[in-house]
């Protein structure tokens, strides 16, 4: 183990989809991405497979045209679009039109350290320690 003394110490990682989204890209003919993430159709189904839903990390979501929604690979996003889902699933067995996702941005919440975090709540910034919040 080599010890580097540093005043600030920065860890980045790339990352890359489950194999899963690749496996369902080639069955289903949909794109990817170059980090591995199927594109599906605005209301979270795989394109020509309107019965096969995706979500979480492994998808981009496309806007119906050329272009793909910024959703982040996050909990918060994948919990939404679950619901999404459960959503869509009880609109159809009751005969009724699925309906296009739409991701509503919470925030973002990080531990950074020891009593340490940062937030971000749309326009707001916070930042804080064991010593208290800062705006």
């Amino acid at each position: 183990m080599t010890e580097i003394a540093a005043r600030t110490v920065i860890w980045a990682t790339g990352v890359s989809a489950s194999p899963l989204a690749a496996a369902l890209a080639q069955a289903s003919g949909a794109g990817l991405d170059r980090a591995g993430r199927i594109t599906v159709q605005p209301d979270l189904t795989l394109p020509g497979f309107p019965e096969v839903f995706a979500v979480g990390d492994i998808v981009r979501v496309s806007d119906g045209a050329a272009a793909t929604l910024p959703i982040p690979g996050t909990a918060s996003a994948a919990t939404q679009e679950g619901r999404h889902v459960a959503r869509a699933i009880r609109r159809r067995l009751a005969g009724r039109v699925g309906k296009t996702f739409a991701y509503r941005d919470k925030g973002s919440l990080a531990t950074i350290g020891r009593k340490a975090a940062v937030a971000q709540i749309h326009l707001v910034r916070l930042s804080g320690s064991r010593r208290g919040w800062h705006g």
